[in-house]
């Protein structure tokens, strides 16, 4: 899986057993605003913007004044996609 996918996920999942800890709960973030500015990057041409958030997961804010949350990667392509907005090639900009 690349570093893209799930990288912000609503604490341990169900086969991880105990507490995150402090460490790792910092690890998490690091890598939910890692993916966001990733994601702006590759939507810069749609002058989305998207904002790791660690109450909600991220905010994704549209050039229209519009804002919507997505508690995943998966979830603002979901969003992207019912907007007819041209979903771009995560590969692409690698």
């Amino acid at each position: 899986m690349c570093s893209l996918c799930g990288a912000l996920g609503k604490g341990p999942s169900w086969e991880q057993e105990g507490d995150l800890g402090e460490s790792a709960r910092w690890q998490l973030r690091r890598e939910a605003m890692q993916t966001a500015t990733r994601m702006n990057r590759l939507l810069a041409a749609s002058r989305i913007k998207i904002v790791a958030n660690s109450d909600h997961g991220f905010v994704v804010s549209f050039p229209t004044g519009g804002v919507e949350i997505a508690t995943s990667l998966g979830e603002i392509w979901h969003l992207l996609s019912r907007r007819n907005i041209p979903l771009p090639d995560p590969l692409a900009g690698s």
